[in-house]
């Protein structure tokens, strides 16, 4: 009797947690005092920042009394409805988070919009941005936020609110040990965040957790940029192999670069994706086994790429959206895209090695630039040796759509599509919606030549 007990209060916890649904709240409320300060001198780009620290709220407090701050760096000129960067510092990064770095990848853009930096995680079992605190019991918070993901979300909702954000372009990115809390608290926010960037991600635990249901929002497209000798960052193929399977955009680009991040060191082809422009309230393609996808090292190829891309060369634009009918244009880079790119990213390099120098001379011990160029070093030289790449003249992939806003889908839906190109039909054929997966076209041929994939509800 005690056995048949046991088996029902097993069985009823699995199901308990099976049928759990993932966290939907995306605002736990903020301190009801926020000291507030704008900062003098400006940053050396001269961009004016508010600074903003504050005690933990009881909604998101762990009983450790723990210090909060983040800072906002304003637009040059602000405006209604601009968009919005939020970052997720490294660790070791001080209060403008990887901004300190003249090889941050978050400069320039105070003409874009805004940027809100996270400069501290907590420490302790809710550290390393929610990771330690989700990780550490994925049951647990199943169907519940931790400490850190309700403080970010919180604070990206008050902050939203503060500087009349464009809410359907909040975008979240991060190094490091931010690029852990991007993957883990971004993509299953895509009802928060157009797309995320993860840089050099120091753990994939979190995202596990937080992209396994698939009744989580659909997930925001993931720009990852990543090494294949990074000893910090490690588990790529699995978070590579868990994209494919729960269809969720990934593109990306990886090198021998190990824990050195900067934007020369990937693919122009990724790095060239015009990502802050992509649109939470629009919808996007997912390619999957693409034919021009580079090897990625490690597992059984025996022949890889040491810098490579995946879905690099993909283009897109929403044509229309309809209850009944949809469209969207497909297309590869551009060899002039490629090459613009390709010459900014050696105009910055040069620059790059430059700031270096300079720090080695005043400093010969300066430990984190010496680490630095020893890194990159062996990149830079099969960069040199590559040379401009080409882009290919097509690609074929698997196809699926996601974020659809008006031709909504529901298991058993049927569709009919077609892909047309210079005014033919090069490719046709049905669509049905499976449980919850996104509408799958199948495999699709894509040119530099724009082709227009219809639509229509059956």
């Amino acid at each position: 009797m005690a056995t048949s007990r046991l088996s029902l209060l097993i069985a009823a916890f699995v199901v308990t947690h099976a049928d759990a649904a993932p966290p939907a709240q995306i605002d736990y409320g903020m301190p009801a005092k926020i000291a507030e300060r704008l900062q003098e001198p400006r940053t050396e780009e001269g961009e004016r920042s508010v600074s903003f620290s504050h005690d933990d709220h009881p909604a998101w407090a762990t009983g450790e009394n723990v210090k909060h701050s983040f800072r906002v760096i304003l637009p040059k000129k602000p405006r209604p409805k601009m968009p919005m960067l939020v970052i997720l510092h490294s660790v070791g990064a001080v209060e403008l988070g990887d901004r300190q770095y003249p090889w941050s990848p978050y400069h320039k853009l105070d003409e874009w919009g805004y940027q809100l930096i996270f400069s501290q995680s907590r420490g302790g079992k809710a550290g390393w941005w929610g990771h330690n605190e989700v990780s550490g019991d994925p049951a647990a918070y199943a169907d519940r936020h931790g400490a850190e993901e309700k403080r970010i979300l919180s604070t990206v909702h008050w902050i939203a609110d503060k500087y009349g954000i464009d809410r359907d372009r909040i975008y979240l990115s991060g190094v490091s040990m931010g690029g852990s809390g991007v993957l883990g608290n971004g993509m299953g926010r895509g009802d928060v965040f157009a797309a995320v960037r993860a840089i050099v991600p120091a753990n994939h635990q979190h995202f596990d957790v937080r992209t396994k249901d698939p009744g989580i929002p659909d997930p925001p497209p993931l720009i990852y940029l990543y090494s294949q000798n990074d000893v910090w960052s490690r588990g790529h193929r699995q978070v590579r192999q868990q994209m494919i399977e729960r269809h969720i955009a990934l593109f990306s680009s990886w090198g021998p670069n190990g824990h050195a991040y900067y934007d020369p060191l990937y693919h122009e082809s990724v790095i060239g994706l015009p990502w802050l422009s992509i649109k939470r309230n629009e919808a996007y393609p997912v390619f999957t086994e693409t034919t021009t996808d580079d090897v990625y090292p490690g597992g059984d190829a025996k022949e890889y790429d040491p810098f490579g891309q995946t879905n690099g060369y993909f283009r897109w634009k929403v044509i229309s959206d309809t209850p009944s009918r949809f469209e969207i244009e497909l297309r590869l880079i551009t060899a002039e895209e490629l090459t613009k790119t390709h010459q900014r990213l050696e105009k910055d390099l040069a620059g790059h090695a430059v700031q270096l120098n300079e720090k080695i001379e005043r400093n010969p011990n300066h430990g984190p630039t010496a680490h630095h160029l020893r890194l990159i070093k062996p990149y830079l030289d099969l960069r040199a040796k590559r040379g401009e790449p080409t882009p290919p003249a097509e690609s074929t992939a698997h196809v699926a759509l996601r974020r659809l806003q008006k031709l909504t889908t529901k298991a058993g839906d049927t569709f009919a599509w077609r892909l047309v190109r210079d005014e033919k039909t090069v490719a046709q054929g049905q669509a049905q919606i499976v449980d919850r997966k996104p509408l799958s076209v199948g495999r699709l041929t894509v040119t530099s030549t724009p082709a227009r994939l219809t639509i229509e509800r059956r």
